[in-house]
């Protein structure tokens, strides 16, 4: 929306209050609520506030939030007939007004802008995530369980979370946020939604409000809504696979798909897709960024750990799904609802930029089921893995500068935070350890070895 359309709806629709927003490094949302004459003051000179400790020091904390009127949407709630609105914020230094560089926001705009450089002033990146998510209730001793026990594709009354979406779906499609399709995942308690495709900041704006909507609706329902890739041990997680495509927005075509090859594939996707894979141990830092997300990434999980491609073949990295010739795209598999959406896009963007840039050709696609290739097979074909852990894919990112420019000037402090947290996680004793530990005790694993 222009300014003037945005104020006509906050007219229109009597919103009294509008929250600004802004994420930080890890993807955190945050909401500064201010009424509409500020936020019309906000668009000039910014509104103040305290950047410690997201992107400021103590010392020199003041910073600028000004809002970006493309990403305005009325909230879906009311409160004695007044209406309340959002938008995304861009964050900037008060002496000089230049918007702060380790912004995840400014850092794809970044991203997006190379590509317009590189490619042509008229195309842009699109993108787009499943958002899967667990719904989670809690017991009489105050301990997680599963909102269901339904799996893949179940209908109600199995799915006890149907309500639940539906009445997320309609708060988005009220915010003009389309969803195109919903569903019970696998296992139990998992659930799936999918917006969309849009240009990658329009989408990873979305996303902002998909999460904070998802969760404001389960919790209304007296459940509660997570992104975490695997709150429980067993096989399967919640990955948000991501779903990428080159577009020209002002001839409608769509730059990777090419009627004259095999494939299907324009060279320029395949370009894309080689500079993703030559990239993907330090990509999985970004789109796999906490210990938990590796807990996801295990073999025989069915999660895409192999560094490959296909064209639909579920069991690799990237996969190219069956589509029309203005949907064509690929799916790179590894993300997680952990990282934040801004820098994931971000990283992407670049690592197939490199290998646009290169002119590299991707190896030929892995069209059988990797799950069932034997390891030394797998290492004569050249099949890498990701990282096992996440102190392995910190190492990769360090060994990378590509992916370390696409998030400068905040890598330093990416991988510092990232870094201590596979720290804690690795110096701490749980409770499995007591278990095994504490008293002299045989294991019945011990069997499986005699």
């Amino acid at each position: 929306m222009d300014r003037e359309e945005v104020f006509k709806v906050i007219k229109d629709r009597n919103i009294k209050s509008v929250s600004m927003q802004f994420v930080d490094f890890l993807g955190k949302l945050y909401t500064l609520w201010v009424p509409p004459a500020e936020l019309r003051a906000a668009l000039e000179d910014g509104i103040g506030m305290s950047g410690w400790p997201y992107f400021a020091e103590v010392e020199k904390s003041d910073l600028l939030i000004k809002p970006d009127l493309n990403s305005f949407r009325v909230l879906p709630w009311t409160r004695e007939g007044r209406g309340y609105a959002g938008v995304m914020c861009d964050i900037y230094h008060p002496e000089n007004h230049q918007e702060v560089e380790e912004s995840p926001r400014t850092l794809l705009k970044r991203a997006v802008k190379r590509v317009k450089e590189k490619v042509g002033k008229d195309v842009n990146i699109y993108a787009v995530p499943e958002c899967e998510f667990f719904l989670l209730t809690k017991d009489d001793h105050g301990q997680w369980k599963l909102h269901d026990n339904a799996s893949y594709f179940s209908p109600p009354p199995a799915d006890r979370g149907y309500e639940i979406r539906d009445d997320i779906c309609e708060a988005l499609e009220q915010m003009g946020i389309h969803v195109t399709k919903h569903h019970h995942e696998d296992p139990q308690g998992k659930h799936e939604l999918t917006i969309d495709h849009d240009s990658a900041l329009n989408t990873a704006d979305r996303i902002q409000f998909v999460k904070w909507i998802i969760r404001k609706v389960a919790s209304e329902h007296g459940v509660t809504a997570t992104f975490m890739p695997k709150p429980f041990h067993w096989e399967y997680g919640a990955g948000w696979h991501t779903h990428i495509s080159l577009m020209n927005e002002k001839t409608g075509d769509n730059l990777f798909y090419s009627g004259s090859s095999e494939t299907g594939l324009s060279d320029l996707c395949l370009f894309f897709i080689s500079g993703i894979l030559k990239h993907a141990r330090a990509l999985a830092t970004i789109t796999n960024p906490t210990v938990n997300s590796y807990k996801r990434m295990v073999p025989g999980s069915q999660a895409p750990i192999y560094v490959s491609w296909s064209k639909f073949n579920r069991s690799t990295l990237l996969r190219v799904p069956a589509s029309s010739p203005k949907g064509t795209r690929f799916e790179y598999r590894p993300s997680d609802g952990a990282c934040n959406v801004y820098l994931s896009f971000a990283a992407l963007a670049h690592a197939g930029m490199d290998g646009l840039e290169k002119k590299e050709l991707p190896p030929p696609p892995v069209e059988e089921n990797i799950y069932l290739i034997a390891p030394d097979e797998r290492k004569k074909r050249n099949i890498d893995t990701l990282p096992g852990n996440l102190g392995e894919a910190l190492e990769a990112l360090k060994g990378d500068p590509v992916i370390m420019k696409a998030l400068d000037p905040l890598t330093p402090k990416y991988i510092q935070w990232r870094s201590d947290e596979w720290k804690e996680y690795s110096i701490k004793v749980y409770d499995w350890e007591r278990e095994r530990y504490l008293e002299e005790v045989f294991p019945l694993e011990y069997l499986k070895h005699k």
